[in-house]
C-alpha cells in the first residue's frame, strides 16, 4: 500500500535479450563439486535447473522465473493506477536499451490524492 506521492521500483530481467542469450545447458567444477545447469522456457516460466554432486552426494535445485515482458510489467503498473517515471538499465538510471540492456527497472509513482 502507498501513500500519495509514493514511489514503487521494479527491478527485473530484460526478458526479451535473456531468452536470445539463453544457455541452455552448461556444466562448472570447482574443486571435487560439480555443478550442472539447465536452463529452459516451459509455458512462458524461465526453469533454471541445478544439479549438484559432492563426494558421491547429489542435490537438485529449481528456480522459476515468469518471463514478462518490460510491456506486460509496465500494463501492471498502469491497471494498478501507478504512473510512469522512468525505465532504466539498473539503479545507475542509465536509459533502458530494449537491445542491450541486462535489467529493466520500472520507476513509478502512485499518484496524488
Amino acid at each position: 500500500m502507498l501513500k500519495p506521492g509514493g514511489r514503487f521500483v521494479v527491478d527485473f530481467m530484460n526478458t526479451p535479450m535473456v531468452l536470445r542469450e539463453l544457455v541452455a545447458a552448461e556444466e562448472h567444477c570447482v574443486g571435487e563439486v560439480r555443478f550442472q545447469v539447465s536452463r529452459s522456457l516451459e509455458h512462458d516460466v524461465i526453469v533454471k535447473r541445478i544439479a549438484v554432486q559432492d563426494k558421491g552426494c547429489a542435490q537438485h535445485f529449481e528456480e522459476r522465473v515468469q518471463a514478462l515482458s518490460p510491456e506486460e510489467l509496465e500494463v501492471m503498473a498502469l491497471r494498478a493506477g501507478l504512473l510512469i517515471e522512468d525505465r532504466t538499465d539498473g539503479p545507475e538510471l542509465t536509459p533502458f536499451d530494449p537491445e542491450r540492456s541486462s535489467r529493466f527497472v520500472l520507476w513509478t509513482r502512485k499518484p496524488e490524492a
